[in-house]
């Protein structure tokens, strides 16, 4: 996830998985190694695995999936400090905000897998809707009306019809597009 300033880059590949922050304009410099930005709250496990991070210049946020304590990290860019923690009902795999950065969209969860979406602006959970086998990524068309969620291990992309970038919790993932 890019801004301006700064990069923001998401290490999985070692036994403590971490969420670190490039400076663009002095790029020798991880603000990760000498602070620590990214706190989770005292619900929070010490553990966290972030798996997807997405982040907006609009809104100055960067949101990270962290799938062990099924939470959103919400994190200011410009101070890199941890500003809120959304709670998803299940494990966050992928994540996606709508291109006013006033959506987030979370793909969610396993064998029976969803897709929440939460208003940025007042850190809500608007509503959910049920899609396929764990859903693994994410996109939305140009005009903002179809939400794309592909379900890794059901081998298929599903539509979610959205509304002024809404859905409502009586929405239903529409057919499968790809088999």
């Amino acid at each position: 996830t890019t801004s301006p300033e700064k990069v923001w880059s998401l290490n999985c590949g070692s036994a403590t998985s971490n969420v670190q922050c490039l400076d663009k304009i002095n790029p020798d410099v991880f603000e990760g190694q000498n602070r620590t930005p990214y706190v989770p709250s005292s619900q929070s496990s010490n553990y966290r695995s972030p798996v997807d991070v997405v982040g907006s210049i609009l809104t100055d946020l960067v949101y990270v999936a962290d799938e062990t304590n099924n939470t959103i990290e919400v994190i200011c860019n410009t101070s890199g400090i941890l500003v809120n923690e959304l709670n998803t009902n299940q494990k966050p795999n992928a994540l996606l905000l709508s291109a006013d950065a006033r959506y987030l969209y979370v793909a969610c969860g396993g064998e029976n897998g969803t897709v929440e979406i939460f208003n940025t602006t007042a850190n809500l959970r608007l509503g959910e809707v049920s899609v396929g086998h764990t859903p693994s990524a994410l996109a939305v068309n140009e005009d903002g009306t179809v939400l794309y969620v592909a379900n890794r291990f059901d081998g298929t992309v599903q539509t979610i019809a959205l509304n002024g970038g809404i859905f409502d919790s009586n929405a239903i993932a529409g057919e499968e597009i790809y088999v």
